[in-house]
């Protein structure tokens, strides 16, 4: 009979333990080519399981190529000792499987399991050289969101370009050459292609929308509210008020303090009933203006992170796009 050791308590299933430990004999030789294996009953008995468990494991060896069922003769080791060709997909299925198995075992939840396998293949493609990546955008806020966004890919250096700066001289070209990669929003794609169409193979397009947690913020300001939006750039405030007119969110007013114009802060939140600013700006860094909103927040003012980032879709696609360039 077949040496086969079960451990009921493993998190791995009873049938795929007898696949593996059969798998693993025949690869070794301890059942050569044309051996004879125990009916289905006969192994059932003997590892005292129900013969649907045994029936089971059959099955994923005849579909790996391992077995063969002869109708009438009984079940044997197949003619080849690795699975065919043909089963690659199946076993690749296997092997997730049973890593799906081990991480759910270990708690973790189908997103956080999406992220590790994500990050992992990552690091797989990790080089000595580094791979330079472009961002080009028109805002310094969403440039910043780019770089947030794809951090936890090691070996990526990106580089950041302000649209204007790049389209204002054609011959700035030779600045992007360089980068195997240029990242840009849908909004600005076809700008970058008109500018560089000898770019256009390097050029990746990436939407981008508000995280839905800024979203539901966003969404409880009322039609008597005062809105202050505190950012470097008017085109991030215009981005701001665009998506306050989609929502059909409508507040009494709305004002922009551009960090480093004349006005100071104290005096532009004072009569404001929300703060609208990037996230993890630098001005919360400061003592004083943490006190200053530490006061707003008291006398009930709100503040929100207008969090822009690139859309899941787009992620993976970009992510996609690295790996193919990388290899």
């Amino acid at each position: 009979m077949i040496p086969i050791q079960l451990d009921p308590k493993s998190h791995v299933p009873l049938f795929r333990q007898i696949v593996e430990q059969i798998s693993r004999f025949v690869r070794e030789g301890k059942l050569p080519e044309g051996s004879r294996l125990p009916s289905e009953r006969e192994l059932s008995e003997e590892l005292h399981l129900a013969r649907g468990t045994v029936k089971k494991a059959y099955e994923e060896l005849a579909r790996e190529g391992i077995i063969e069922v002869r109708r009438g003769q009984g079940t044997f080791v197949g003619r080849i000792l690795e699975p065919v060709e043909a089963g690659r997909k199946e076993r690749a299925l296997l092997q997730i499987g049973r890593l799906l198995d081990e991480l759910e075992h270990m708690r973790f939840s189908p997103r956080e399991i999406e992220t590790l396998i994500h990050i992992s293949l990552l690091e797989r493609l990790e080089k000595k050289e580094t791979f330079h990546v472009a961002a080009v955008d028109c805002n310094t806020e969403s440039l910043d969101m780019f770089h947030k966004q794809i951090a936890y890919m090691k070996g990526i250096d990106l580089k950041k370009f302000l649209l204007n700066e790049i389209l204002e001289n054609p011959s700035t070209i030779y600045r992007l050459e360089p980068f195997r990669l240029i990242i840009v929003t849908s909004t600005h794609y076809g700008d970058l292609i008109r500018a560089f169409p000898s770019l256009e193979e390097r050029i990746v397009q990436v939407a981008v929308s508000p995280s839905p947690e800024t979203i539901l913020e966003i969404g409880n300001i009322g039609p008597e509210d005062t809105v202050g939006i505190v950012c470097e750039s008017k085109t991030f405030s215009q981005i701001i008020q665009n998506k306050l007119k989609e929502l059909r969110i409508i507040p009494k007013r709305i004002e922009t303090l551009l960090i480093g114009g004349k006005m100071d802060v104290m005096e532009f939140i004072k009569d404001k009933d929300v703060i609208i600013i990037p996230p993890g700006y630098s001005f919360q860094v400061s003592k004083e203006n943490k006190a200053l909103f530490q006061r707003f927040h008291e006398e009930g003012g709100r503040t929100i992170q207008f969090e822009y980032r690139i859309e899941r879709g787009s992620l993976l696609h970009l992510e996609e796009r690295i790996k193919e360039v990388w290899k």
